[in-house]
């Protein structure tokens, strides 16, 4: 089968596909489930390079639309003055690379104006939802209805959580952040529940919408095992846990005692949380280790304000329960799958699987004669493309204790080539 790829130019206020790109050499694409997708394209030319940074493309495989993104780097090269030929390479991110473009600000409206932010340390803008509302507010806190008109993105289309499951939405948590990017805030709150927020165009009305799928379980359907032929190699790799035990505290912040009478006193507090993985301790032993969050401070409440915008000590009290939890989480013992397998008819990119699927895979037994099975997620997948060779690597991630682990490589090198010729 011969495999083709077409990139196209898009229009930046409509979102439609425009100018062909037809002279390139090589397209490499890395897509990404939890992470910006990137591309780079090479070719050569008289003088002249298709694209130019700010350009927005789109990339299509067997007619099917496979990339969104936007150019932000172009290298031209000319090494031959006399032949007046130029090397010219384009790289870029998809289109969801705009939620850099934003910090968290608690603005609170369309009637605010820069002048009027403070910037001030105790405030935040926070929010007490799902996961999947968490996402959509903070979305609209930087570019939607609730922010200032001067950072709003006109035409955009936020998703309604109660278009998916209940059990889809992940936890209702309280979040509150203050100048960070919004980027680093989605990709957080998204791991919670395995969502992470894309931004696309509409082809069609060329309205700018904000999608957040949810991740489809193919495990019963997509998986890898040494009885179907595509597992060729197999490791695993242990590893002791850095702490099981830790303390959090908080920043610093100024209380007065006795206030209203002539003996005040001012002296600092911090708000200390801590947490233990049991089932660790009990294997590894106890090992203890201590984390200050400087950046998540408590105040006295301002009855005088029409809006508290101050963190409580309750509210402190949960932020460092969860900075707890994810510390544990990431210091934990570890196990890490590497899984080698060859890609047969039956399991093939795009019909079978994409970037962002649960699998299951199933390695031989191990040292204690049981049989390993892994559900993992496919993290991403690395494209490559010249002359209808087309070369693919995805890697799946989350195995057992978060580690990630290579999937498989499919080389279609010179048996795709000699295919193509037998079917000219």
């Amino acid at each position: 089968m011969i495999i083709t790829y077409d990139i196209y130019k898009r229009n930046p206020k409509t979102g439609i596909r425009t100018e062909l790109i037809q002279e390139y050499e090589t397209l490499s694409i890395t897509l990404n489930w939890s992470k910006r997708s990137k591309f780079t394209i090479t070719g050569r030319a008289m003088r002249y390079c298709p694209l130019t940074v700010g350009d927005y493309i789109v990339i299509f495989r067997n007619s099917a639309l496979i990339f969104e993104g936007l150019v932000n780097e172009v290298t031209i090269t000319c090494d031959d003055i006399s032949a007046e030929t130029i090397d010219w390479n384009v790289s870029g991110e998809d289109d969801s690379v705009i939620f850099d473009w934003r910090i968290i600000l608690t603005d609170y409206g369309a009637n605010k104006n820069f002048s009027d932010l403070t910037f001030d340390a105790n405030t935040y803008d926070k929010c007490e939802d799902t996961a999947y509302g968490r996402l959509v507010h903070y979305i609209d806190s930087c570019y939607g209805g609730q922010t200032m008109s001067s950072r709003k993105l006109s035409g955009l289309y936020l998703p309604d959580q109660r278009n998916i499951p209940a059990e889809k939405r992940g936890n209702t948590e309280l979040s509150a952040y203050r100048l960070k990017k919004l980027s680093e805030v989605l990709k957080e709150i998204g791991k919670e529940a395995e969502l992470f927020p894309q931004y696309k165009w509409n082809p069609v009305s060329g309205n700018k919408v904000i999608d957040i799928p949810v991740q489809e379980d193919k495990s019963n359907s997509v998986v890898i095992a040494p009885q179907f032929g595509n597992v060729t190699k197999w490791s695993v790799n242990r590893k002791y846990p850095k702490f099981n035990a830790i303390w959090v505290c908080s920043g610093e912040y100024t209380e007065v005692e006795n206030k209203d009478t002539e003996n005040e006193k001012e002296y600092v507090k911090r708000v200390w949380v801590y947490a233990e993985d049991t089932a660790s301790i009990k294997q590894y032993g106890r090992i203890e280790s201590t984390l200050t969050k400087s950046d998540i401070k408590i105040t006295e409440d301002n009855e005088e304000t029409e809006e508290d915008e101050t963190l409580t000590e309750a509210d402190v009290i949960k932020l460092l329960t969860e900075e707890a939890r994810k510390a544990l989480e990431e210091n934990a013992a570890k196990e890490k799958y590497s899984v080698t397998i060859a890609e047969n008819e039956d399991l093939l990119f795009m019909r079978d699987w994409q970037c962002g699927d649960k699998v299951k895979v199933i390695i031989d037994k191990d040292e204690n004669g049981q049989q390993k099975v892994l559900y993992a997620t496919i993290e991403s997948v690395s494209i490559s493309f010249s002359e209808l060779d087309e070369k693919l690597k995805p890697t799946i991630g989350e195995i057992e204790n978060g580690i990630f682990g290579d999937l498989f490589e499919t080389i279609s090198g010179i048996d795709r080539r000699l295919r193509n010729e037998e079917e000219k």
